[in-house]
């Protein structure tokens, strides 16, 4: 993997958990930022190149998001409606609460 790919990856993933979860993504950009200070700190990039590189992968990230949001959420709603609910449904399972044998 080229070294600058990895930076838009970074700031990519910290973006995308922090909107599944705040403490997620509170995390991971933390890490993300500590990524980025080793790097320029063995000179292997400029600072300006590490948040650059962290802007692009979240602005991807937050683009890709707000346009797919909608169709992605209608598509998941019309499979809960197929055999694939099963799949679908698993994770809302243990949000609500434990399964209850129906």
């Amino acid at each position: 993997m080229d070294d600058r790919n990895y930076l838009a990856i970074t700031g990519a993933v910290a973006a995308g958990l922090f909107l599944a979860d705040r403490w997620l993504g509170a995390i991971a950009a933390v890490v993300a930022v500590l990524m980025g200070f080793a790097r320029v700190h063995i000179a292997a990039h400029h600072p300006q190149d590490v948040l650059a590189g962290f802007a692009v992968g979240a602005l991807v990230t937050l683009i890709g998001y707000a346009a797919l949001r909608r169709p992605l959420t209608a598509l998941v709603a019309r499979c809960q409606r197929t055999r694939l609910r099963l799949l679908l449904t698993a994770a809302s399972r243990h949000r609500n609460g434990p399964a209850v044998n129906e």
